[in-house]
């Protein structure tokens, strides 16, 4: 019932979570939504936001990968194969920097993936997301810098570089 909403498929599902606490019980709640969504067929198309924090994203997964290894904000990035990214959502001039981000972070999921997940296209077993399920093949998403401008007259964001 869920799949009947998005047509066209779904672009990309953001987890997104306190840098200050993210605990083991919101680990488990984000993990059996994942699971609604096929499990570990979903987690490519996934970017970890993290409120909060205007630092640069290398700062910021420098500080998850200090974390220790069991702290479910580490694991979270770990599933996600580090597609993590700041969102500064309170200060305004950062709040427009971290919306072209997260715009670019789903552009380079969709260029990353070949297009949209569909779940229903996928016919996919259901499957669960355990804590220690972060391998998801070879290649991994990196999330690159760039710029982007709004386009006017189709009605959306254009990358440029």
């Amino acid at each position: 019932e869920l799949f009947k909403y998005p047509r066209h498929g779904i672009a990309c599902v953001l987890i997104v979570v306190r840098k200050t606490r993210f605990t083991a019980e919101q680990e488990a709640t984000v993990r059996s939504i994942l699971d609604l969504f096929g499990g570990p067929a979903v987690v490519p198309h996934c970017i970890l936001a993290v409120t909060g924090t205007s630092e640069p994203r290398e700062k910021l997964l420098d500080d998850i990968g200090k974390l220790p290894a069991e702290h479910s904000l580490r694991r979270m990035a770990a599933m996600v194969n580090d597609r993590v990214l700041p969102v500064e959502n309170i200060k305004e001039g950062s709040r427009l920097v971290s919306r072209l981000l997260l715009h670019h972070g789903v552009l380079e999921v969709l260029e990353f993936n070949g297009g949209a997940y569909d779940p229903e296209a996928a016919h996919i077993p259901q499957q669960h997301l355990a804590p220690e399920a972060c391998e998801h093949g070879q290649a991994a998403l990196v999330l690159k810098r760039c710029e982007s401008t709004w386009d006017a007259q189709k009605r959306r964001l254009t990358t440029v570089g």
